[in-house]
């Protein structure tokens, strides 16, 4: 009696422990239909009842994402079954183990599933960059999209898509995105730069020049990124600033003569926030009967201040105007700097130097 009550235990657990593997017939009928008969369609309406019926068993979205979705490149649906899968057993071992390009030994759905997203990523995202060429603009959004669900940690996506509602207008839903590139991506230069880019249509201008200046430390050929930054520099009035990214802009491109006229056009300015209230004072202090000599000490100096900028400003224009290939303005830039220097030259200093010797 012994004998058979443990055989009889024993057919228990065996039968126990097969019901624990065993698959629905839904989940076989649907393995057959698409492995065997080739009947992709069918097959998915098998895995679909088979998902309701064995609610716990991630190969079932697994298969359905690796083996229908993903060769039809219904991305959408590829995703939504990676996610379903992870949620429900990220730890399930897959059905054929496999080693990748590296050698890394792929057994997990959750490995696999990190092969796989790597690998039509850049599936997803040229297919949105051919779209958006195209000119369908709500198919290469929700491409874009899903390239940053399938890869969080890929910056380029959110950038992308996050430029491409910046354009249209839509500040809030870039801002948004971008939010989210910073988080899982911040370290990536096109997102950076298109913070800054959002930032600055925010009016943030201090928090533009924070994204600028990370952008351009990562950067091998900052260029175009540092001629953003000393536009910011030019809007807030810190010239010093503007010129010294502007020497750094021009070691990268020798040539360009935009730069040149630029740097000119930044000690213009220089010139100029010392000439205008020299000039004020000048016509103040020629009316006033008792002159104070520390006020024409600091006259002087500042109309001389004014010369040196000029000066500079003149030599960046006459640089640029040497470079051009087509006008963009150097020589008109010249004249006007010219006439400032003559009034100084001529007219306002020989007048202060007259003034502190009476």
């Amino acid at each position: 009696m012994k004998s058979i009550s443990k055989i009889v235990a024993l057919l228990i657990l065996v039968l126990i422990g097969y019901s624990c593997v065993s698959s629905s017939m839904e989940f076989t009928t649907a393995k057959t239909t698409l492995r065997s008969e080739r009947n992709v369609k069918e097959a998915e309406k098998w895995f679909i009842k088979a998902l309701e019926v064995e609610p716990n068993n991630a190969l079932i979205p697994y298969i359905m994402a690796t083996e229908i979705y993903r060769p039809q490149k219904r991305w959408s649906k590829m995703v939504d079954m990676f996610d379903e899968a992870l949620r429900r057993n990220p730890e399930t071992i897959i059905e054929k183990p496999f080693m990748t390009d590296n050698r890394t030994y792929v057994k997990t759905i959750e490995d696999a599933i990190r092969v796989y997203s790597l690998e039509e990523w850049g599936k997803i995202y040229n297919s949105g960059v051919e779209h958006y060429s195209a000119g369908k603009i709500d198919r290469a959004i929700e491409l874009f999209g899903l390239a940053m669900r399938i890869v969080p940690n890929d910056g380029n996506a959110y950038s992308t898509l996050a430029s491409l509602h910046l354009n249209a207008g839509n500040i809030s839903e870039a801002s948004t995105i971008i939010e989210q590139g910073l988080s899982n991506a911040g370290d990536n230069v096109g997102v950076l730069q298109t913070a800054g880019d959002i930032a600055v249509e925010n009016n943030m201008l201090e928090d533009a020049i924070k994204y600028y200046l990370k952008t351009i430390e990562l950067l091998e050929k900052p260029g175009p990124v540092m001629q953003k930054l000393i536009f910011l520099y030019i809007e807030l009035n810190d010239f010093t600033q503007a010129i010294e990214y502007s020497m750094l802009a021009l070691k990268e491109n020798p040539y360009d003569p935009d730069i040149y006229y630029n740097v000119g056009v930044l000690y213009q300015k220089l010139a100029l926030n010392e000439f205008d209230p020299a000039r004020d004072l000048f016509n103040k202090i020629s009316n006033d009967d008792n002159r104070d000599k520390n006020a024409l000490v600091l006259l002087f100096n500042k109309f001389a201040q004014a010369r040196s900028y000029s000066s500079e400003a003149k030599d960046y224009f006459l640089q640029a105007k040497d470079l051009e290939t087509e006008e963009i303005g150097s020589a008109d830039a010249v004249r006007e700097i010219d006439k400032m220097i003559n009034q100084i030259d001529n007219l306002f200093i020989p007048a202060v130097r007259k003034m502190m010797d009476e």
